[in-house]
């Protein structure tokens, strides 16, 4: 449930369950060191995923240092809508929140296919993903095509053919975590050998999604 409390600053907060999700000192000063960390990413893009809404100090940061960004946020708690607009604010056509429970159901958000048609980029918020870590491991590992069903989906909104690049090369490996990834190496190796210019370009699409 959602409990309202008083920062050290006299900011007006809310915690999930018994748990902070923003700072409980100075709010607003940690919304902007997150900004400010991610300051160089978010300018080479146009649009740019948040992965947690949280109290939303951070989005409200975000769109006030880039006016000029789509910014849309991924969110998986409906009850932090009513009590972060107390905080956003933001009168602009370039938000929005995207409230959805599973990786599916955020595979077919038509605002989300259309984001990632254009440069993004996908930036977490800690205290807000740590609440659900599973599900915005999958939402990230689907933005950033880490794994070869996540690669087809992104290569779709690009409207990029997947038949050019699932061939040999692409291949998922298990890591520690057991997650299948998608091998860096495998990937490269197989772009140098690639005789198809169609498929030398689309992997190195994929080439610069692995890199973000």
């Amino acid at each position: 449930m959602i409990e309202f409390k008083i920062a050290k600053d006299g900011t007006r907060i809310f915690s999930w369950q018994g748990k902070l999700i923003c700072s409980g000192t100075r709010p607003g000063d940690e919304a902007k060191k997150w900004v400010e960390r991610h300051s160089n990413q978010i300018r080479k893009c146009k649009s740019i995923i948040v992965l947690g809404l949280a109290n939303g100090f951070h989005v409200a940061e975000l769109a006030k240092k880039f006016p000029g960004i789509r910014v849309c946020v991924i969110n998986d708690n409906d009850k932090f809508l009513v009590p972060s607009t107390q905080v956003l604010d933001i009168q602009s056509s370039l938000f929005e929140v995207i409230t959805v429970q599973s990786v599916e159901d955020l595979k077919y958000a038509t605002k989300i296919r259309k984001i990632l048609n254009m440069p993004y980029a996908v930036i977490k918020f800690a205290p807000a993903v740590a609440l659900n870590q599973k599900f915005y491991t999958q939402v990230g590992e689907l933005l950033l095509g880490r794994t070869q069903e996540a690669l087809r989906f992104c290569l779709a909104c690009r409207g990029d053919d997947w038949a050019g690049v699932n061939v040999n090369g692409i291949k998922e490996s298990y890591q520690k975590q057991g997650l299948q990834l998608i091998s860096f190496k495998n990937l490269q190796e197989s772009l140098f050998k690639s005789k198809s210019a169609h498929r030398t370009k689309i992997m190195g699409r994929v080439l610069s999604e692995l890199i973000r």
